[in-house]
């Protein structure tokens, strides 16, 4: 996870947090970018699954594609976050 100095908390209107169960550190999304990247992580984990609450509660849940990674917790780089598109890609198209 990249580590940034001095973070400042955002609110999440969406209740879109997570501790990591590797490491123990809550997420932290401070610019809009990262926020928007994050909603549309959620937005595109919600078109494939199909509920909002299953599509949060898969995103903070280990995943074999991604080393059991959650993949929230890849979403704080743009590696991760890219790994994370990968496998819904691969979900949309049946190949996970």
């Amino acid at each position: 996870m990249v580590e940034r100095q001095n973070p400042q908390r955002v609110d999440d209107p969406q209740g879109i947090t997570e501790q990591s169960g590797t490491s123990g550190n809550t997420c932290v999304f401070t610019t809009a970018e990262e926020i928007s990247a994050l909603e549309a992580i959620v937005r595109r984990a919600t078109e494939l699954i199909g509920d909002r609450e299953d599509a949060l509660r898969w995103l903070g849940t280990p995943v074999k594609a991604l080393d059991y990674a959650t993949p929230i917790s890849l979403l704080a780089s743009t590696e991760g976050e890219l790994r994370v598109r990968n496998v819904l890609g691969r979900i949309d198209h049946g190949v996970y």
